[in-house]
């Protein structure tokens, strides 16, 4: 995953048969427990700073 120190294997989940409601249930929990808010973190800061930042789409990112 994508600047995460660790993850959750869907695939295992899968394999067992769990259903789709199950594997969205399971994403979602994940997703509500997070601590990391990079993303909105940095959107926030932005947002205060007068400072123009550059983000990765415009440096081909």
């Amino acid at each position: 995953m994508l600047f995460a120190s660790n993850g959750v294997d869907l695939l295992v989940k899968m394999r067992k048969g769990a259903s789709g409601e199950e594997i969205l249930d399971e994403i979602t929990r994940v997703w509500q427990a997070r601590d990391d808010r990079y993303s909105e973190e940095r959107g926030r800061i932005n947002a205060l700073s007068a400072k123009r930042r550059v983000e990765m789409s415009y440096i081909g990112g």
